[in-house]
């Protein structure tokens, strides 16, 4: 892979699945705007830190496929299918799809991220 801002993503969309909130953090600028759309909005990184602290462990992601990935510039997208677990122990499979904003060309962190999900089954 020669692209490093796919590699980036592709790490930072894995992180979740391995609940490295370290990265996660590390890799969002601190007055980051994240929208899940018609569910919440982040406008710092401490406000998507707090959403993590209050998370159950018993919950989150179960598995994560990458479909697709496009970068341009100081813009990028992801796209493919998660399963969620819930703390009673049902899968629920959703499609997504995030829209980046970062906050340069060289080794940039994310600065705006909006998240688009949809329930599959």
């Amino acid at each position: 892979m020669n692209n490093p801002k796919e590699e980036f993503l592709r790490r930072f969309n894995n992180a979740f699945l391995k609940n490295d909130i370290a990265f996660i953090l590390d890799s969002l600028t601190d007055d980051v705007h994240w929208e899940m759309v018609g569910d919440r909005t982040f406008s710092t990184k401490e406000e998507v830190k707090a959403s993590f602290d209050e998370m159950n462990n018993n919950e989150g992601l179960a598995a994560l496929e990458i479909e697709t990935i496009i970068t341009h510039g100081k813009s990028a997208a992801v796209s493919g299918t998660m399963k969620m677990k819930t703390k009673e122990g049902k899968i629920t499979t959703y499609g997504f799809c995030d829209i980046y904003g970062f906050s340069g060309y060289k080794n940039p962190k994310i600065k705006k991220l909006t998240a688009y999900i949809v329930l599959k089954s």
